[in-house]
């Protein structure tokens, strides 16, 4: 699968748990793999793509409103790069507990 973004309303945070691929962010081609993690925000221009051997398992976050750019930029995701996590298995695990809180309704 291939996925192509252009005008996207909201700043996106990926998180790669498992299988291979690449991502195109603003123009700059970048291997994904278990671990690797980055944002777009609304005009960045993105596109993914998995490998059809070991599929892309994914986790993403959408933030919006005028703090959302500041805080993806805090968390050293601000530019259009991809970064590895150096314990992927612990983001993997807050990624899931964050699934779980959301399950769980309220605020």
């Amino acid at each position: 699968a291939y996925v192509l973004r252009r005008d996207f309303p909201y700043h996106q945070i990926e998180y790669i748990a498992g299988g291979r691929g690449w991502v195109e962010l603003g123009g700059l081609r970048q291997a994904l793999a278990v671990g690797s993690v980055y944002a777009a925000g609304p005009e960045t221009r993105l596109g993914l793509r998995s490998d059809p051997a070991r599929p892309l398992r994914r986790y993403h976050l959408w933030l919006e409103g005028p703090g959302a750019a500041a805080r993806v930029d805090r968390a050293g995701l601000g530019r259009a790069r991809v970064r590895q996590a150096t314990a992927p298995g612990e983001i993997r695990d807050a990624w899931e507990w964050l699934l779980r809180e959301r399950a769980a309704g309220g605020e």
